[in-house]
């Protein structure tokens, strides 16, 4: 937060000092009990999954959109493509394991869904329990829902265009490999590596391709990271074009 004082706002500061203030209060035992320990960490989690998205806003209204901005905002939607592109695939092992119909899972699914601040979003489009192929699909290829991985590589897209000359070589690599990687991403059918056994059950069909595609996916969005890091953030590259003088 000290490093960051000079660089943003004075309201964007507070939020930040707010979460350091927070955090700093919080006392830990040599020894805590599960049951103690458990209650310190839901604590340390509600009070950053409460703050951090009060300074992003906060920031967002009160600094100006420039390069330095748009950095940021590109970092926020590739750790979020990364996190859900991950989490996706950790559930999809406990899916796999389950050799009986996929009824069951419905409440681990739901709970993963509240985890990401997204189950009231998936009721709303599906109106459905929770389904496999339905949360892959939710999570991976709506473009409306900002958790989902296709949302966020949009917007890195997006942020990307904005911050690079459009005839820069640097900008074409990033933004090949962005729309490619989109276009893998629409072109998915997660229905197909499940089979409905009746209206209560589902079964997963086609395990090895499931995960071997899921692994895919991940590398290839971690490999965002790489592509940014060689075109955004090279001593070569020019961040955005020249601003017009008045004279």
């Amino acid at each position: 937060a000290d490093s960051l004082r000079e660089v943003i706002s004075p309201e964007a500061s507070a939020a930040l000092a707010t979460l350091r203030g927070s955090l700093s209060r919080i006392r830990f035992r040599t020894a805590p009990t599960d049951a103690e320990a458990r209650k310190v960490t839901r604590r340390l989690s509600d009070t950053v999954t409460a703050v951090i998205p009060q300074f992003f806003a906060t920031a967002q209204l009160s600094m100006l959109a420039d390069d330095g901005w748009r950095f940021s905002e590109l970092g926020q939607f590739v750790e979020r493509a990364v996190t859900t592109a991950n989490a996706t695939r950790s559930v999809a092992l406990s899916i796999m394991r389950r050799l009986e119909p996929l009824h069951s899972i419905e409440i681990e699914l739901s709970a993963f869904l509240r985890l990401l601040g997204s189950r009231d979003a998936y009721r709303r489009i599906y109106q459905t329990r929770a389904e496999p192929p339905q949360v892959l699909e939710f999570l991976w290829q709506n473009a409306e829902m900002p958790r989902s991985v296709l949302y966020s590589l949009k917007r890195c897209a997006e942020i990307l265009q904005a911050s690079l000359p459009s005839n820069s070589q640097t900008a074409q690599q990033a933004q090949s490999f962005l729309e490619e990687l989109l276009r893998r991403i629409r072109r998915l059918d997660w229905y197909n590596f499940f089979v409905s056994e009746d209206e209560a059950s589902i079964r997963l069909l086609r395990r090895e391709e499931l995960l071997l595609q899921l692994d895919l996916l991940l590398s290839e969005t971690l490999e965002l990271h790489t592509v940014i890091t060689d075109n955004f953030l090279s001593h070569q590259s020019i961040i955005s074009e020249p601003e017009p003088t008045l004279f």
